[in-house]
């Protein structure tokens, strides 16, 4: 059966996008989605300490006020890039969760009954495009 281009394209294009964001792939046996929450986690961790022992640092009262700017503009980029980090690792065990969810044999059936109706195809090809 002989299909439109820009729709054989179309259901190319929702194949990838939907592995892509649901992070179906994996790099050397590690899903894309667990590389990215170590990633993310590694500098959640670092910057919690760093934060935590900047934030245990008491002001000095003998501290000129340029030198007192200093230390606070220090402790407030530490604060920062804490919140950061935690934004980052919590938007990827956000992205987890669904992954985790739509990795069963379900989100295979669902995702194959999806495309279907995209196009007049048969169930089998579109998941051997997949």
């Amino acid at each position: 059966m002989l299909q439109h281009p820009l729709l054989q394209l179309t259901i190319a294009v929702a194949a990838i996008t939907l592995n892509l964001l649901l992070l179906c792939i994996a790099v050397g046996g590690i899903k894309f989605v667990h590389m990215a929450l170590i990633l993310s986690g590694v500098p959640l961790a670092d910057s919690g300490f760093r934060t935590f022992r900047s934030a245990q640092e008491a002001l000095d009262h003998e501290l000129t006020p340029n030198q007192r700017i200093s230390v606070l503009a220090k402790k407030w980029r530490e604060e920062r890039n804490f919140w950061i980090a935690a934004m980052a690792f919590t938007l990827w065990w956000c992205v987890r969760s669904p992954h985790a969810a739509y990795s069963t044999q379900v989100y295979q059936r669902h995702l194959c009954g999806v495309l279907a109706l995209l196009s007049s195809a048969t169930c089998a090809h579109l998941c051997y495009l997949l």
